[in-house]
């Protein structure tokens, strides 16, 4: 190989490795160095129903809910419990017409029919948990509770006739807690009442 060839050989080598060199730059650096991505956790949310008249607490309804706590929002879990309340009946009648003669006659029979009606009443709770960091999760809690209402705020039996009142709340919030922190999410008062019912929910990450 002559001096010539090697030295422009030298040159190509070296403009390479100048390429090569000038393109890592901060950037590749930091993206280099980026953690990984947050894990899906197993957790546990204990969402509580407390009703209060006063200072004195007269009923506490306890319900859990598993979720995959990740990076992104997955699916809700969902909770459905309730009974059917008979709140009253239809009546159907249905009316059949027959001829009676070929002149055009006809004769009206009706048959009629009865079938209760029903409400639902109970607690519907949807909720997810997503991962902001190693230690913080956005909690969302959605709550829907239905009951019916009595002037000593007791449960009864009602019957078909009985006339009945129902009282609604719903609830929805985010926000952000750490493993084992327990969180008021909201309270409500019925105008009707006065009774306070409050809502309170603990994260727990299941190991």
């Amino acid at each position: 190989m002559t001096s010539r060839a090697r030295l422009s050989r030298i040159v190509v080598l070296g403009g390479a490795l100048f390429v090569a060199a000038s393109s890592w730059t901060p950037a590749t650096a930091q993206q280099a160095e980026r953690p990984a991505p947050l894990a899906t956790l197993p957790v546990k949310l204990d969402v509580t129903l407390s009703r209060y008249q006063g200072d004195k607490k007269v009923s506490s309804l306890p319900f859990s809910l598993y979720v995959s706590a990740g990076p992104i929002q997955r699916d809700m879990a969902r909770l459905r419990m309730g009974i059917d309340v008979p709140i009253g009946v239809t009546t159907t009648t249905q009316t059949r017409t027959t001829p009676t003669s070929g002149n055009g006659a006809t004769n009206a029979t009706g048959n009629t029919s009865t079938a209760p009606e029903y409400r639902n009443i109970g607690t519907n709770i949807d909720a997810y948990a997503v991962r902001n960091d190693e230690t913080h999760f956005s909690v969302n809690v959605s709550v829907t509770d239905s009951s019916i209402y009595t002037a000593d705020g007791d449960a009864k039996t009602l019957k078909s006739a009985d006339a009945a009142a129902f009282r609604t709340y719903s609830m929805y919030n985010t926000v952000i807690m750490r493993d084992g922190q327990t969180m008021p999410f909201g309270t409500g008062t019925d105008k009707v009442s006065g009774e306070v019912l409050k809502i309170e929910v603990t994260l727990t990450v299941i190991k």
